[in-house]
């Protein structure tokens, strides 16, 4: 558990916290219930192009249900294939500038993400400028879980209480191998017994009224 404390407010953040034991709870010795979090299509719009998807159009409730996720003692984790990389259609470094910006974006608004996953890789050749040492099959790569096993991993994630949303099917398939609930996000995939939701805040709600 670390705080910058460096203002009133935040040391007032950091008085609640312990009073309600969260330096405790949420220590790694700990399993901890996590959302985890596709990117484009749930945390930002995406055009279906199969280029780079813009993280600057974020849609205008995702803050309020990270926030949700946050103040209901959830591990928010972002799990997203990035194959432009792959590809040659981005460079990897302005991924990484986009994901600093989605963080200090929700950061203003008073919520986070706990930990950012990408994969980069594409196994498909044949593009212009593509980068040659990520043209390959990798166990990060959805439908595969690889990026959800570090995950658990890492923050000590109990699956049984965790649930995954999505827009695509490849979500669903490694949400499914890992064992992790699943939500989808608007209406480009199906699965029979399967609720779909118009954006993420309606399904985070969802899920904590439930």
């Amino acid at each position: 558990y670390i705080k910058d404390a460096g203002t009133i407010e935040r040391i007032k953040k950091v008085k609640l916290d312990i009073r309600q034991n969260k330096h405790v709870k949420f220590s790694f010795d700990n399993k901890l219930p996590a959302f985890f979090l596709d990117k484009d299509g749930v945390l930002n719009k995406d055009l279906y192009n199969k280029k780079y998807q813009n993280i600057r159009s974020i849609f205008p409730n995702t803050y309020k249900a990270i926030k949700k996720i946050n103040n209901q003692n959830y591990l928010a984790v972002l799990v997203t294939n990035q194959p432009s990389i792959a590809k040659g259609f981005v460079k990897e470094s302005k991924l990484r500038n986009d994901l600093r910006y989605l963080e200090s974006y929700l950061a203003k608004q008073g919520s986070f993400l706990d930990r950012i996953y990408y994969c980069p890789c594409h196994p498909e050749k044949g593009f212009r400028g593509e980068i040659k040492k990520y043209k390959r099959n990798c166990s990060w790569r959805k439908p595969n879980n690889g990026m959800i096993k570090q995950a658990i991993k890492d923050l000590n994630i109990d699956i049984k209480k965790s649930i995954m949303i999505g827009d695509r099917i490849e979500d669903f398939l490694a949400a499914k191998k890992t064992g992790i609930k699943f939500y989808f996000i608007g209406n480009r995939s199906t699965v029979k017994g399967k609720k779909n939701f118009n954006n993420l805040n309606s399904a985070v709600n969802f899920f904590f009224k439930k």
